[in-house]
């Protein structure tokens, strides 16, 4: 599984494709994605999230002629636990098959914070 970054988290309107979150999302931040980079949108509700990679464009034979495509990488996640928590957005990620190079799994945050003590008898 190959190590990406998250650039952006926010809140969007989960009845909009996911291209035209990204779109939105490029035009009012001016973000720019690398190959390695994701973004991270949840639903109002708190009940989905979704991994955004970047777009890529693709190419195959129609008649012919190569035709050139632009589709968006993306993941979805429906939480039906409950409402999604900042402190999983790692452990999200490892759901949907994305390892974030810049993001403590909930763990490995606990585990930093509070280290285990050794007991002694």
């Amino acid at each position: 599984m190959k190590k990406m970054k998250l650039r952006f988290v926010g809140e969007a309107d989960f009845r909009k494709n996911e291209a035209t979150l990204f779109e939105e999302l490029q035009r009012d931040k001016k973000l720019k994605l690398a190959e390695d980079d994701v973004v991270m949108f949840r639903s109002g509700s708190g009940d989905q999230v979704l991994f955004v990679h970047r777009r890529e464009t693709t190419e195959h034979e129609f008649r012919g002629k190569t035709v050139e495509r632009s589709v968006i990488a993306s993941r979805r996640l429906r939480v039906s636990w409950g409402t999604w928590s900042g402190l999983m957005i790692a452990d999200y990620a490892r759901m949907v098959g994305i390892s974030l190079a810049n993001v403590l799994t909930l763990e490995q945050w606990f585990d930093k914070h509070y280290p285990r003590r050794k007991v002694t008898s």
